[in-house]
């Protein structure tokens, strides 16, 4: 049995995907900002990232 089959139905194995897709989305704007040998590509990946995190705060409700 695969992973996201054992989550449940269709819905939650899209839920999962999409949740899958963001989190490496996002260590990939981390990993660029920190170790990026481009100082504007990192400096612009570090922008998003953080603007990504602002938007994640406010809808959970700690912005």
């Amino acid at each position: 049995m695969r992973f996201l089959d054992s989550v449940g139905h269709a819905g939650d194995v899209a839920l999962m995907a999409h949740r899958i897709d963001a989190k490496y989305a996002q260590s990939r704007l981390l990993s660029e900002s920190t170790f990026g040998n481009n100082a504007a590509i990192a400096a612009r990946a570090a922008r998003r990232a953080e603007a990504q995190l602002r938007a994640c705060r406010l809808l959970l409700g700690d912005g």
